[in-house]
């Protein structure tokens, strides 16, 4: 089969409908339908609760309408796909998943998107019922993307009207998409269906078609997305051996792939794309933060093989798995098939395994069978970004982001029904997975129905919406301790969305809240007890969240429940073991109650897990007991902790106790940095002799490493050997001529003995080395000043303006040498050179203006001072001298 010259592949039939084709879609559902599909992405992928609302509210007034139709003409039927088993299978085991989910609310919301997709899969199948239709919605969104990529590739960063850009600049293209990966996966599928299309046509159609898919093509390399290239070329990869395997005999075929890889690779050739797409040679360091996030999921897996933790609820039970303390919330696994089986188990990834297996066989099978038809061009298109997505899934989360997950819909039923059709044209029969006709007396009910249905989810997905305004309204509202309008809002966001733990929890924050302002005790008591039902109601309905049970633990303390509050605070770090608040949290529990042994424990895993929180545990253990004995036990044994605890000690003037930290951190890990370190803490405390003594032992140890080099020279002038210091630099500088710090600190020696010759000298051996290094430049520049020698300095910085024309800074001090010199024109000269390079520098401003009032020239000067003052309007000296100037004149400003 695969041998076979077939050079009708692009022929298409003069009948453009099916025999007896499915007339049941109106312009209405069609609108809505598209109207979602540009909705989406510009949505910021509709991944915010509003745009699911309106996304849901979409999707059902689609599908709604759809059904209606064909019930108005008495016959509701349904196109049979190769896929039906697996849909029914994998929303029935969503279903399941949602019953023995550890959080339902979480799995029945995305129980919705599931059975939404399912949805409007069957529309799109059952309403493309020909090739024109296919090609208009194909149309529609190459057209769409084209527009939308060339949109990011303008506005990197910034607005448009009506639109929030999150691009960050620095080439990395996002668009309207909160992460640039999702852009690049929306851009994937659509670069394959344009390429599809593209061999359709032949002439003016398929040029055109080339140009807006290399325009996409060029749009997702600069999202900086690894995933995304590597699915696009990936994607190209599947399209261009499905074409090869045919043996089509078309020129343009590889001639067109090679001109948009060409292409594409030129403009990924500049930096910085090219930086970010190298590392991908280095697969840890390409993927380090998901390799450690994959090691966690795979440990939740194996807790759950079987069932999951609920579909949805990912976010929620993860935290119990991370192996490493992160700043950033991890709310998907950055890979949609390691999350699935998490979520659902073995029989979730396996019901989608197969399903994408029958796909690609079934698809592939067909496309190979029946050749004769344009529409099979698209469907290799669309099974292409398929593809491209599925790769890009194993590194990103784009079945999550609802936009994304829409246009793989709307590919996964382009494939099938460029099939579907084509099948259609060569047997005259519809292939029908559901077929019943609606007699005349059942249609009214039926209409009932489907309104009640879609009344009741719409319902269903706006309530959740409302419901978040309203737990942001009373945010603000307790925020503002307005408590009784916060209570109220809250209990409508109850109402509204009942099942939302997160609700539930914030009514046991305000009443919190409403606790700690109160004035009697019994006041207090009143809302602490009220405020622990909502946290008990929390946990109820979501038990493996480690916040809700941190605070349920704090209202037990402060309810003298020690006993229970306990328990709390250690399931609080059971379920997030690398949450550093709940460890935090369990800890100053322990030290209020007065186990010191079990606080000591406890701070001293959070230090090793986090040692940003050193400050706050030795804080919350000094208001206990202030000292140095009782600080030192919840101090983990390594060099970082005791450094950074011996600075914690010398701000609380416990100097003595700060050098037995330094010199413990020192015998931890002996290196020259440490050993700096307790140098520096010995010059703090002016222990002279002492940090000589050791410093020079610590030469020797460390064998004259620089930086300790460099701080015995300074501790030499400080002591005034001089001598000894400058034989150091003379050496550091032999050693290492192309060290600037090291010229300029030597130079820095003889200047503060006024030796300014020997000075100069330095720096202008170090200028011979270095010659474009312009804090040597600044540097002699203010040693000639000092020396007035400022023609030299002249002459030096104009050699440097040979390196950096339009330096500001430069013509400044130039300005400043010929001031010095009584050169006034030509100090205002090159002063206004300055301001005209940094027009925006209130400083130079304020400059020119008091030498123009040296001069007499008051309006000049009041005009340079207004000026300064609209750039900076806090400028003290600035206003103080154009008052006087108005003064001076009899003018009232």
């Amino acid at each position: 089969m695969g041998g076979v010259r077939v050079n009708n592949f692009m022929r298409s039939y003069d009948k453009d409908r099916p025999y007896s084709s499915l007339d049941c879609k109106t312009p209405h559902e069609a609108s809505l339908f598209y109207l979602l599909l540009i909705f989406a992405p510009l949505a910021h992928g509709a991944v915010e609760i509003w745009s699911v609302a309106v996304l849901h509210l979409l999707a059902s007034s689609v599908v709604a309408l759809w059904i209606i139709s064909m019930i108005r003409k008495g016959h509701i039927k349904i196109r049979r796909t190769p896929l039906d088993a697996f849909i029914m299978c994998f929303i029935l085991l969503a279903g399941f998943s949602f019953l023995i989910s550890v959080y339902p609310y979480a799995s029945r919301m995305q129980l919705y998107f599931i059975i939404s997709y399912a949805a409007l899969f069957y529309y799109l199948t059952g309403t493309l019922k020909s090739r024109h239709e296919i090609f208009r919605l194909v149309w529609v969104l190459v057209i769409f993307g084209s527009l939308f990529a060339i949109a990011g590739l303008i506005f990197v960063s910034g607005s448009l009207p009506g639109l929030k850009i999150f691009s960050s600049g620095n080439y990395r293209i996002s668009f309207t998409f909160v992460n640039a990966n999702h852009f690049a996966g929306y851009l994937e599928m659509i670069a394959m269906l344009g390429l599809g299309l593209a061999f359709a046509y032949h002439g003016a159609k398929r040029f055109l078609l080339f140009a807006l898919c290399i325009f996409i093509a060029v749009a997702v390399f600069f999202s900086l997305s690894r995933g995304g290239t590597i699915g696009l070329l990936s994607g190209l990869v599947f399209f261009s051996a499905v074409f090869v395997s045919l043996r089509v005999s078309n020129y343009w075929i590889p001639a067109a792939l090679a001109f948009l890889l060409i292409f594409s690779m030129v403009w990924i050739g500049q930096d910085p794309v090219m930086d970010r797409l190298v590392t991908l040679k280095d697969p840890f360091l390409a993927g380090k933060d998901r390799l450690k996030i994959w090691a966690g999921v795979l440990n939740m897996i194996s807790d759950n093989f079987w069932f999951g933790t609920g579909i949805g609820t990912f976010k929620y039970v993860f935290p119990r798995y991370l192996s490493e303390v992160s700043r950033s919330f991890i709310n998907h696994a950055h890979n949609d098939y390691l999350e699935l089986m998490a979520e659902m188990g073995v029989g979730g990834i396996l019901a989608v395994l197969s399903g994408t297996m029958v796909l690609f066989i079934t698809g592939l099978r067909d496309i190979f069978t029946f050749r004769h038809s344009r529409l099979q061009a698209v469907g290799i298109g669309a099974l292409s970004g398929c593809f491209a997505l599925l790769v890009h899934g194993m590194t990103d989360f784009n079945f999550h982001i609802p936009s994304n997950a829409i246009l793989f819909i709307v590919c996964l039923a382009v494939t099938v029904n460029s099939v579907i059709v084509t099948k259609e044209l060569y047997s005259k029969k519809q292939l029908m997975l559901i077929d019943v006709k609606v007699p005349e007396q059942w249609r009214l009910p039926t209409y009932l129905f489907i309104i009640v249905c879609f009344l009741v989810s719409s319902i269903l997905v706006v309530s959740p919406y409302i419901g978040e305004s309203y737990l942001k309204e009373a945010r603000r509202l307790q925020m503002s301790k307005d408590y009784e309008s916060a209570f109220i809002a809250i209990k409508k966001a109850l109402l509204l969305d009942p099942g939302n733990a997160e609700n539930m929890a914030a009514m046991g924050d305000l009443l919190v809240s409403r606790s700690n302002d109160s004035g009697s005790n019994s006041e207090k008591e009143m809302y602490m007890s009220s405020s622990l039902k909502y946290y008990d109601d929390a946990i109820s309905v979501c038990p493996v969240n480690s916040y809700y049970y941190s605070n349920k633990g704090f209202v037990l303390n402060q309810l003298g429940r020690n006993d229970e509050a306990e328990e709390a605070f250690i399931k609080a770090v059971n379920f997030a073991p690398m949450n550093s608040v709940a460890r935090y949290s369990l800890g100053y529990f322990y030290l209020k109650q007065g186990s010191l042994a079990k606080a000591y424990e406890t701070y001293s895993v959070l230090l090793l897990l986090d040692r940003g929180f050193l400050p706050k545990v030795l804080n919350s253990i000094w208001i206990v007991s202030p000292s140095y004995e009782s600080l030192k036990p919840a101090v983990p044994e390594n060099s970082a902790h005791r450094n950074e605890f011996a600075e914690y000690l010398f701000n609380k003037n416990e100097q003595e106790a700060a050098l037995n930290e330094l010199r413990l951190a020192f015998s931890l890990e002996p290196s020259a940095k440490n050993a700096l370190t307790y140098l520096n803490g010995l010059s703090r405390v002016e222990e002279w002799d002492l940090a000589v003594k050791t410093g020079e032992r610590y030469l020797l140890q460390f064998n004259h490493e620089v930086s300790l080099l460099k701080h015995m020279a300074l501790l030499y002038e400080k002591l005034g050997n001089n001598d000894k210091a400058i034989s150091i630099y003379q050496h550091l500088i032999a050693d290492n001529p192309e060290e600037v710090s090291i010229y300029l600190s030597f130079a820095d020696c003889y200047r503060k003995r006024e030796q300014y010759s020997e000075a100069i000298s330095v720096l202008v051996g170090a200028i011979q080395h270095m010659p474009a290094d312009e804090s040597l430049y600044y540097a002699l520049d203010d040693l000639y000043r000092r020396d007035h020698k400022n023609k030299e300095a002249i002459n030096l910085l104009k050699s440097l303006l040979e390196f950096k024309p339009g330096d500001a800074d430069i013509y400044f001090k130039i300005a400043l040498n010929y001031k010095d010199l009584k050169m006034t024109e030509k100090a205002l000269e090159y002063l206004r050179l300055a301001i005209f390079q940094r027009p925006q520098k209130a400083y130079y401003r304020y400059i020119i203006g008091m030498w123009y009032r040296e001069l007499g020239l008051s309006q000049l000067s009041a005009d340079q001072f207004n000026k300064c003052l609209d750039i900076n309007s806090g400028h003290e000296d600035c206003k103080r001298s154009v008052n006087e100037i108005y003064n001076e004149v009899g003018i009232t400003k």
